[in-house]
């Protein structure tokens, strides 16, 4: 089974978010996590196998997240889904080996479904 947590304190975009990936992703186990602070708690403790981050969370900032969960555990794919999208956020994010970037302002489902499925994919082939 795939584990994706979601790490965004946007309370209705996190819920909405985790809504819409159990209905595409019904043999998924996800989970909402609100803050920066605590989430590498989280990580640790949850094991998923895809992080969705976003960029501006109270606590801890998503790319100083990602790069500590990347350095303990390099398979865990990382979704950076931000409405901070600038091409610098972006190079540091290929930069740590995030795959996928996805500006949460103009952001459709149907992306989200496709970094999702990718990202899933990747984490796979890595695990094996």
């Amino acid at each position: 089974m795939t584990r994706l947590l979601i790490v965004e304190d946007n309370d209705f975009f996190r819920r909405t978010l985790v809504d819409i990936l159990r209905r595409r992703f019904p043999d998924f186990d996800i989970l909402g996590y609100p803050t920066g602070t605590g989430a590498l708690d989280e990580v640790r403790r949850f094991s998923p196998d895809i992080v969705v981050l976003d960029i501006n969370l109270p606590g801890e900032s998503g790319i100083d997240l990602s790069r500590k969960i990347r350095s303990a555990d390099a398979r865990v794919q990382v979704i950076i889904c931000t409405i901070l999208d600038s091409p610098e956020y972006r190079d540091v994010a290929r930069n740590i080996g995030i795959r996928h970037f996805i500006d949460k302002g103009s952001v459709s489902s149907e992306e989200i479904f496709r970094a999702v499925a990718q990202a899933e994919a990747a984490s796979k082939s890595e695990r094996h």
